[in-house]
C-alpha cells in the first residue's frame, strides 16, 4: 500500500515570472526544477507562512479545487495550490525566476508540477501582474 502525503504547492507570481527552485541532487526526483511544496506533516509548511507575511503581497488566491493527484511506485501526493502574486522579488528565495516561455525550454520540471502549472495556465487561473 502507497503511502499518502498531503501538500500544498505554492506557485509565486512577480509580474511575467513565476519562482522555481531546485531539488537536492538525491532523492526523489533528483536534480530538477519544482515549485515549492510543503508537506502537511512537516513543520515547512510555517516556513512558508513567515516568507509571505514579510512580503508585500498584491493578492494571495487559495485553490481548494481541484487537487492534483500524483502517484509514485511508493508514494501518492494529493497537492492543494495557493497562488501568491507579490509586488517585489523576495530577496531569500534561491532559485529561478522564470517566464511560462522558460518554464517548456530551459527547465526540466517534474510532470507533477509541469501538470499543475499547465492547467493553471490554460484555465486563465494565474494572473501574470503586468504592474
Amino acid at each position: 500500500m502507497r503511502k499518502v502525503e498531503e501538500r500544498t504547492v505554492f506557485i509565486y507570481c512577480v509580474k511575467d515570472k513565476i519562482f522555481l527552485k531546485k531539488r537536492s541532487k538525491k532523492g526523489l526526483l533528483a536534480g530538477l526544477w519544482e515549485l515549492p511544496s510543503v508537506s502537511h506533516s512537516s513543520k515547512e509548511i510555517h516556513v512558508e507562512e513567515d516568507l509571505l507575511l514579510s512580503h508585500d503581497i498584491v493578492e494571495k488566491e487559495v485553490l481548494a479545487e481541484p487537487i492534483f493527484l500524483h502517484v509514485f511506485s511508493h508514494l501518492e501526493w494529493r497537492m492543494k495550490v495557493r497562488v501568491i502574486y507579490l509586488r517585489e522579488v523576495p530577496l531569500e528565495l534561491k532559485g529561478v525566476w522564470a517566464s511560462f516561455e522558460d518554464l517548456t525550454e530551459k527547465y526540466s520540471i517534474p510532470t507533477a508540477f509541469a501538470d499543475i502549472l499547465h492547467w493553471y495556465r490554460t484555465k486563465g487561473e494565474i494572473k501574470i501582474q503586468k504592474t
